[in-house]
């Protein structure tokens, strides 16, 4: 058993993808990897497709039937960690992850554990961790982080950590202020320390907030360039389900619940600026007294051009 790692699924409607998608297109052996799946409102006849099909992987399906905040993927990743706590489990880094995130590495997860050994420095420093996120939803490219502070990457990299000069490529890992929330792992006992949940935020932008309170506490997210996963969101039609932003468009809410503009709103409402958008750096330099002594201000000094940052620069 995986004594570092497990992964947490939210379903709706969606549980074919699990074995058309995930397990069937993944190239990792999760015998012995701890999954978690949480049921949002599903038909009652997905549900009980979903139960069968938890019982044939292996799955833990953690029943929030009766729980009004489920909806928030901040909530269920309270759930599981209870989960983990009440079992005793020696489970560190938890992973929110797509039906449709794709891990062709066989060897991702060993990959992992062994990074994790070899800096073990992150387990009280670093709260996130991200990878390269191959043929991403919006444009098909390979995208290795968000942005909002770094300069150079609001105006010239499309506010992401994308077509990065060679020096980030290969180094080891490198912070970034936000992971590609695609798929990526949660330091859990740093997020107990550090974060106080916003159930307002549902699914889109969610880990940006928790992030954003670890780097006011100094707590760095960093992106693993070698360790990556392919961005299948775009396959999806062919299986039946519809990608979240079609579902937005259209008003949609079979296979998806979340609405992007509220989340946006919310964001400029708790922390005084608009995320991902070619105006975040001057905002965020108007209210910088408020982020003062944090990483938050070391890193929107840096630039991309800079070159990678690690643990030793902050």
């Amino acid at each position: 058993m995986s004594k570092k790692v497990a992964f947490v699924f939210n379903s709706r409607n969606n549980y074919h993808l699990f074995e058309q998608m995930f397990f069937r297109m993944s190239a990792c052996d999760f015998t012995n990897t701890l999954i978690f799946n949480i049921d949002i409102d599903s038909t009652q006849e997905q549900k009980e497709y979903g139960r069968q099909l938890c019982k044939e992987y292996g799955i833990i399906d953690i029943n929030m039937d009766n729980d009004c905040l489920k909806v928030s993927a901040s909530r269920t990743m309270e759930r599981v960690f209870d989960y983990i706590e009440e079992n005793n489990l020696d489970i560190d880094w938890v992973a929110w992850w797509g039906h449709d995130d794709i891990i062709e590495d066989k060897d991702f997860i060993i990959k992992l554990e062994n990074f994790i050994d070899r800096h073990k420095e992150i387990n009280d420093r670093v709260g996130v961790i991200g990878f390269a996120i191959e043929n991403h939803e919006h444009d098909g490219e390979t995208v290795y982080g968000r942005a909002a502070l770094i300069k150079e990457a609001v105006t010239k990299y499309k506010c992401s950590y994308r077509n990065l000069p060679e020096s980030y490529l290969k180094s080891e890992y490198f912070i970034v202020e936000f992971v590609v929330t695609t798929a990526f792992f949660l330091n859990r006992k740093l997020y107990k320390k550090y974060v106080k949940p916003d159930y307002g935020f549902k699914i889109y932008i969610w880990v940006e907030d928790p992030t954003f309170q670890m780097l006011m506490n100094n707590v760095a997210a960093i992106t693993i360039p070698s360790l990556k996963i392919l961005d299948g969101s775009r396959l999806k039609p062919i299986f039946g389900v519809n990608r979240a932003y079609d579902s937005y468009l259209n008003n949609n809410n079979y296979y998806h619940l979340d609405n992007t503009m509220n989340h946006i709103d919310l964001w400029n409402k708790k922390w005084g600026f608009d995320i991902y958008r070619e105006q975040s750096r001057k905002q965020i330099e108007e209210n910088m007294n408020r982020f003062k002594d944090t990483l938050i201000e070391k890193i929107f000094n840096w630039s991309i051009s800079d070159g990678p940052k690690t643990l030793k620069d902050i």
